[in-house]
C-alpha cells in the first residue's frame, strides 16, 4: 500500500490516480507523515453499493432488514411475485375493477 504525501498528490494527481486504478491497490495520503485519507479503487458497477454503504439511512434499513429476517418476518420473493397484489383503496387485486354500482356510475 503506497504512502503518498499530500504535496505529491497535488503535483501528480493524474499519475497517482492512474496507478491506483491500474494496480487496484489503496493509496494512503499523508500530511506531515500522518495518514489523513485513502484513495480506493472503485469499479463503476460497485459505485452505488460503495456510496450507499456509507449512508446512515442505508445502514439503518439493512440492520432492520436483518432483524426482520432473524425474526422470520420475511417472505420469499417467489411467493410475493406469485400472489396478486391488493389495491390499497379497494382491496381488490391491482388491475381489476370492482363491479359498477348505481352510485359509482359515471352519470351524475
Amino acid at each position: 500500500m503506497p504512502l503518498i504525501p499530500v504535496r505529491d498528490l497535488a503535483r501528480r494527481t493524474r499519475e497517482v490516480l492512474d496507478d491506483v486504478e491500474r494496480t487496484r491497490k489503496i493509496a494512503i495520503v499523508t500530511r506531515k507523515g500522518r495518514p489523513v485519507a485513502a484513495l480506493i479503487p472503485i469499479d463503476a458497477d460497485d459505485l452505488e453499493d460503495f456510496v450507499l454503504a456509507g449512508t446512515q439511512d442505508y445502514l439503518t434499513a439493512m440492520r432492520e432488514a436483518d432483524e426482520d429476517l432473524a425474526e422470520g418476518l420475511t417472505r420469499p420473493l417467489d411467493e410475493l411475485i406469485a400472489r396478486p397484489r391488493r389495491s390499497k383503496r379497494s382491496g381488490t387485486p391491482e388491475g381489476q375493477r370492482k363491479p359498477a354500482t348505481a352510485r359509482s356510475s359515471s352519470r351524475r
